[in-house]
């Protein structure tokens, strides 16, 4: 019997250190554990309403973006889409070493947020959306089939790769 409630709380104490481990190194909030899912066309696709608690966070429709973007171009705007693997991302090092000095980024540090800034200051008052649309681990050939499966129904004036 004490063997059976010994084993028991090992698997208890695995669970909740594990946990842990998701929660503190990894940014799991709770609800969302893998910023990609499965695809069965272009291998994987950014997971919906993902969010972690680093700053990391995918909108409705799984673009790296805080808020979501209407199909329907808003009239007069300029809308770019940045594609490409994890530096467009903003993945930073998954390398033991290098991890610390180089974080995954928030949403509020990766490129396609600095450019949207430089260019709404310049091309003031015309409204300017750049859209991170990168996903990680994918091959040209994945990105083509996103680029056409998805990201040309937004109607981008511009994609960046």
């Amino acid at each position: 019997m004490s063997v059976a409630v010994s084993f028991f709380a090992c698997l208890i104490l695995l669970e909740v250190a594990s946990y842990a481990y998701l929660r503190v190194v990894e940014g799991y909030d709770g609800h969302n554990l893998l910023p990609n899912q499965f695809d069965d066309y272009k291998h994987l696709q950014p997971t919906p309403n993902y969010r972690n608690t680093k700053g990391v966070v995918h909108n409705a429709q799984g673009f790296r973006r805080n808020s979501d973007v209407a199909m329907q171009k808003p009239l007069g705007t300029y809308r770019i889409f940045l594609m490409g693997g994890s530096t467009a991302y903003g993945l930073g090092s998954l390398s033991r070493l290098d991890r610390n000095k180089y974080e995954v980024l928030p949403n509020d540090g990766t490129i396609d947020h600095y450019l949207e800034r430089f260019l709404a200051a310049k091309l003031a008052p015309m409204p300017v959306e750049v859209i991170n649309a990168a996903i990680m681990s994918h091959y040209s050939h994945h990105h083509l089939i996103y680029l056409n499966q998805t990201i040309l129904k937004y109607q981008p004036d511009m994609v960046i790769f």
